[in-house]
């Protein structure tokens, strides 16, 4: 009982501790040279075999997460920003891009300098800084910030830890746990600064956390979502379902909406893939 006070004392210390992220710059400015004094490469590196394991499970994850993102409102600035959304042609390869690079980290040394992760995730966090300084401009109001920086961190990690069952992904704690650090670590490279790193704790306290983020921001948004914000999704989708052709909008938000609770009413046909990469097509209405 102590133990789940504890818990949601902390959970409650840290999400007050996040807002105040919206207030600093989207990088941090630590150094990447060294690899923090809390990583502990053994766990680190054992994300590899989990990916390797879960590579489509993961990689769908992480797509699914980067979609539902858009969402947020804050997240549709840099989009535009930069236009590398404003045609599909654009949204393939940026979301391409973003994978490719992904899959590096995951499969490289992001704390080699030799390395081709770490070079690819010295260009990542050096593009989002060139966004989040020109976003932010000397006079204005922080626009990209640690706080969006952690709700990015939590597209590609949170559905993992909130949804793994239902997304493929069967694996031990510890193999979860070691996936947690793996993000954790990544988002240090990309300058998140230690006390917005939502990766930070126990696995019983990430999940917590992730919660609660689940329930006071993503929901809400994607209740009532902006129009522009829906018609980047859809975009995104139909952008990847060229490298991955079962994907449909619909069935996307009916089946995330069903495991986050979210009312979503439409007649949909969903494509599912069995064990045996079969597809089943069900046929569901709410």
């Amino acid at each position: 009982m102590k133990d789940s006070f504890k818990v949601r004392t902390d959970v409650k210390k840290r999400l007050e501790d996040l807002r105040l992220g919206a207030e600093w710059h989207g990088d941090s400015g630590n150094s990447t040279s060294l690899p923090p004094p809390w990583l502990v490469k053994e766990k680190f590196y054992r994300a590899r075999e989990v990916f390797r394991r879960n590579f489509f499970s993961i990689f769908f994850a992480h797509l699914s997460g980067l979609f539902l993102l858009v969402y947020i409102p804050n997240m549709l600035n840099p989009l535009h920003y930069t236009g590398n959304s404003s045609n599909l042609v654009r949204i393939f390869r940026r979301y391409v891009s973003t994978m490719c690079h992904v899959r590096k980290w995951y499969e490289g040394d992001i704390w080699n300098p030799e390395d081709p992760a770490y070079k690819s995730i010295i260009i990542t966090r050096s593009m989002h800084r060139n966004v989040a300084d020109r976003l932010n401009g000397p006079c204005q109001n922080v626009v990209m910030s640690q706080y969006d920086m952690a709700m990015t961190q939590f597209s590609f990690i949170g559905v993992i830890v909130l949804f793994p069952r239902c997304l493929g992904i069967y694996c031990s704690q510890e193999d979860l746990e070691s996936l947690v650090h793996f993000w954790r670590g990544v988002g240090y490279q990309l300058g998140i600064d230690d006390r917005f790193n939502i990766c930070d704790g126990s696995l019983v306290e990430t999940e917590a956390v992730f919660h609660k983020i689940m329930d006071i921001v993503w929901k809400p948004t994607i209740k009532s979502p902006l129009p522009e914000a829906v018609q980047m999704s859809k975009d995104i989708i139909q952008a990847m379902s060229i490298v991955i052709p079962f994907l449909h909008w619909t069935a996307m938000m009916k089946f995330w909406c069903r495991l986050m609770g979210v009312p979503f009413k439409e007649k949909v046909l969903f494509a599912l893939l069995d064990y045996d990469v079969q597809v089943i097509e069900v046929s569901c209405l709410t």
